[in-house]
């Protein structure tokens, strides 16, 4: 559940693992989303970027990783936009479906309130399944424990055409 007063908003950003999508309940939402294959001087990322050395305006002194535009500072630097970008007014009952990769900036032009769910698809499970395990093992296993027995049958064949290619994810091990 999202809630967010008028003129906040999230910051550009891609869900590179899993498809999004964002039902407006209240309120008026302006997006804009960007294919994965957009040129990066686009996305404006990391601005202030001096040698590395990233200072956060809200803690000042402070370090961080990056420092990426708000979401109203983003369409008002954003001068020129290519022509595959797609820019979305939603209102209520709209459903935003946003696929794997995508950028996107959300400005609330109105104070809104959203349902938003992003989910890893099955045919993602190669891909995903091993940087689950690399970021949270013990979740990555109770995920494939929780797999119904035909999931599981799913998962091993591609387990198998894996091993085959070298590429090894091995869902039955036990992580500690």
């Amino acid at each position: 559940l999202l809630v967010g007063p008028a003129r906040s908003g999230t910051p550009i950003h891609d869900h590179p693992m899993t498809v999004a999508w964002n039902a407006l309940l209240v309120g008026c939402k302006l997006w804009c989303c960007l294919p994965p294959d957009v040129d990066e001087s686009v996305l404006l990322l990391n601005l202030d970027d001096d040698e590395g050395d990233n200072i956060s305006s809200d803690n000042a002194g402070s370090q961080c990783d990056d420092f990426d535009l708000s979401a109203i500072e983003w369409f008002h630097q954003c001068e020129e936009l290519p022509g595959d970008a797609r820019i979305i007014v939603q209102r209520p009952g709209e459903v935003v479906y946003l696929p794997a990769g995508w950028f996107h900036v959300v400005l609330n032009v109105e104070a809104s309130t959203a349902i938003s769910v992003s989910l890893a698809l099955r045919r993602d499970l190669p891909t995903v399944l091993p940087l689950l395990r690399t970021y949270d093992a013990d979740f990555a296993t109770f995920w494939v424990d929780c797999m119904s027995e035909e999931q599981k049958e799913t998962l091993a064949g591609v387990e198998e055409e894996d091993r085959r290619s070298g590429n090894t994810i091995n869902a039955s091990a036990k992580h500690k």
